[in-house]
């Protein structure tokens, strides 16, 4: 990948994943388990959760398809300016006068 424009999940990058529940409450031996999938980009967390003080124990994250941003030598910053860049090209960003 040469460039930040190639990047597959930009959108989760630049602004951070929108993650809904995926699985019914599960049990470990050391407490609930929670699992959320990203809507955009399909990237599970699990997280286990104390059943009696509701502390989170762990949480992980599912390996994606392709290697992370900062493998790839970008930063949170790239990742920005890149989805500002995408949403304009759709028409998405209005432009804000001052008052």
């Amino acid at each position: 990948m040469s460039s930040v424009h190639d990047y597959k999940d930009v959108r989760c990058a630049a602004v951070g994943h929108l993650w809904e529940d995926y699985r019914p409450l599960g049990k470990t031996q050391l407490g609930a388990l929670l699992t959320f999938r990203c809507a955009y980009c399909g990237k599970f967390r699990h997280d286990v959760v104390s059943r009696a003080t509701g502390k989170l124990i762990s949480r992980s994250y599912s390996k994606l398809d392709h290697p992370g941003y900062r493998k790839l030598g970008f930063d949170k910053n790239d990742m920005r300016r890149e989805f500002v860049r995408r949403m304009g090209t759709k028409g998405r960003i209005k432009k804000i006068r001052a008052a």
